[in-house]
């Protein structure tokens, strides 16, 4: 039997080691990252790989159902096509209680990461990569946050999500933001192989917080690998019935009532990993749920550009792991 039939015939999460972007995959068509739950564990650097590994095996961090007021979201950039997205952020923190605040310089990154300790980090950003030296960073306005920074910053974050573009490409760059906060604890570091979309990149961001309300007090999700890879494969789902140019007092387009329910019901199916094959050749055969017509060869996978670094899948929902 070949490793893809396995994969066919296997419902299951997936920790990858490997330095390649393994979620692009192919499979008939179809990529490992929509049929499968993935989470990576870098070769590189060699040295850290086996500590890295025991370190995440043997902790004990549980995603608590109060994981929004340990949420912070960082603004690094306030160009006004970020600011429209970073706008409704701040309305849905007054519903859901987690903090945001804007760092332009280096410094106030590091101070706002020391105040409020978050447990899941959010920066939005923009992210590139230095060639000559091969190393990445995130900006704070004109000032540029190297690894380094974040490694000598002294600050533990468990949960870490970077929407910036190249925060942990596979090709001329070793030194990582994304490894940076390894260094200092990280469990999980959600990043980018390369540039990113602003809107495709906010609308996550902004789903993420929406939906993890539901994840942390509600039996849905078993660990958080399953919820970012869920979120990712819906975004790709969503992302045909999502006006890309929103208006003042208007987040999206208004949806008709089929396609609402066409939308839910394929994202609903795809929450079992027996339905999302059949959900991706609904997809590609322009024809979904309720008979509503699509055209997803014109949709960038924009959800492949991402990976889940750690063990994700050993980070549990406390809201799962309560006997009913």
């Amino acid at each position: 039997e070949t490793t893809k039939e396995m994969l066919q015939k296997r419902p299951c999460q997936i920790v990858a080691i490997s330095d390649l972007p393994i979620e692009w995959l192919d499979d008939n068509g179809i990529p490992l990252g929509f049929t499968h739950d993935v989470c990576r564990m870098p070769e590189f650097p060699h040295s850290g790989l086996i500590q890295r590994y025991c370190f995440t095996s043997m902790s004990h961090y549980v995603v608590p159902k109060d994981i929004l007021k340990h949420t912070l979201v960082v603004y690094g950039c306030r160009d006004t096509a970020f600011r429209v997205f970073q706008d409704m952020c701040d309305e849905e923190s007054k519903i859901h209680g987690f903090s945001t605040c804007e760092c332009l310089t280096k410094r106030s990154f590091i101070d706002a990461l020391k105040q409020h300790k978050p447990q899941l980090l959010i920066v939005d950003t923009h992210g590139n990569v230095d060639t000559e030296s091969r190393t990445g960073y995130l900006m704070m306005g004109d000032e540029k946050v190297y690894p380094s920074d974040i490694m000598t910053s002294g600050v533990h974050i468990p949960l870490v999500f970077l929407s910036a573009c190249n925060t942990a490409p596979t090709y001329e760059s070793y030194n990582t933001v994304a490894d940076a906060f390894f260094c200092n604890g990280a469990l999980s570091v959600t990043c980018s192989y390369m540039p990113l979309n602003i809107f495709e990149s906010s609308v996550l961001y902004l789903r993420l917080l929406q939906q993890l309300n539901v994840a942390a007090t509600t039996k849905v999700h078993a660990n958080w690998c399953e919820f970012i890879s869920h979120l990712q494969r819906t975004s790709y789902i969503q992302s045909f019935f999502m006006d890309h140019t929103p208006k003042k007092n208007k987040k999206f387009k208004e949806l008709s009532l089929e396609e609402s329910a066409a939308m839910t019901m394929e994202m609903t199916a795809s929450m079992l990993f027996q339905n999302r094959r059949k959900v991706y050749e609904h997809l590609q055969s322009g024809v979904v749920s309720k008979g509503v017509k699509t055209r997803y060869n014109n949709v960038v996978p924009h959800y492949l550009i991402y990976t889940t670094l750690g063990r994700a899948d050993l980070v549990r929902f406390e809201s799962f792991m309560e006997v009913c």
